[in-house]
């Protein structure tokens, strides 16, 4: 690779290992690591990709619109946040404030990715999204198995749905596709240079969601279940897709593990 190519690759690198350092000299807890980097991202994002912040969330944009439907959408899922997580909120300290606002963010991503998903696009992502939900659940029933749990309840799995839904669509997706996939990964290249970029972005967001386990096998697992995510954003031009995989996934893990 030449120069031009590389300079990406490298700024994304040190950007993550930036990340990465401030969870571990601060020791910082997994909600906190993962908000931290947050006025990183829009900075990175405005200065470095010199692209628009709606552009995290729709990838060919020019301008940020959100209809009278999406703004409906937005207003139900923070009301069913605050309804089934009201705890977080009260008292009302620096903690709520901060949640309510990830929640209000993430929300409107969400709906703001839904209403502007095309659908010529959504169908060319949708074999992205199956193998993307295929490995990811095959990896949680795997370790489902592995620790002997019993059968997961569909209405669990949903409230973690809705509980992880907002989270998705301000912190990894955003970061790993949204942000670092664009600035790595333009929409023209070769085959073989999609893929390696696939794998590198993947790979990156592999090692910077081992911060919370420090576990070696969690890397693997990231790195395999980021790749069809690319993908599938690159296809869809939206994180709605990657978005709802990655918290439907999140969702049956968060159920088995702490449910039970």
């Amino acid at each position: 690779m030449n120069t031009t190519i590389l300079r990406p690759y490298i700024i994304s690198t040190v950007f993550v290992a930036a990340w990465l350092a401030c969870g571990w000299m601060l020791r910082l807890g997994p909600a906190s690591y993962s908000l931290i980097g947050t006025p990183f991202v829009v900075a990175f994002q405005l200065v470095i990709c010199r692209r628009p912040i709606h552009q995290l969330w729709v990838r060919d944009v020019e301008s940020f619109h959100l209809d009278r439907i999406g703004i409906l959408l937005a207003i139900t899922i923070i009301a069913m946040q605050a309804a089934l997580f009201w705890q977080f909120l009260l008292p009302w300290h620096i903690w709520g404030v901060l949640f309510l606002f990830v929640i209000i963010i993430g929300s409107v991503g969400f709906a703001y990715a839904l209403r502007q998903q095309r659908a010529d696009r959504f169908k060319q992502a949708l074999p992205s999204f199956a193998i993307a939900l295929f490995v990811g659940c095959i990896l949680v029933w795997t370790l489902k198995h592995s620790m002997g749990l019993t059968a997961v309840l569909p209405l669990a799995v949903l409230k973690n749905f809705i509980r992880v839904l907002p989270y998705v669509f301000i912190v990894d997706e955003v970061v790993f596709r949204g942000l670092l996939d664009p600035y790595v990964a333009p929409s023209s290249g070769s085959r073989r240079g999609q893929w390696i970029s696939a794998v590198f972005i993947s790979a990156l967001w592999g090692f910077w969601h081992m911060w919370h386990t420090q576990v070696l096998l969690d890397f693997a697992l990231t790195l395999a279940l980021g790749v069809p995510l690319s993908f599938c954003w690159r296809k869809s031009g939206t994180l709605l897709l990657p978005g709802v995989a990655h918290a439907l996934i999140d969702a049956y893990r968060d159920t088995i593990l702490y449910v039970h």
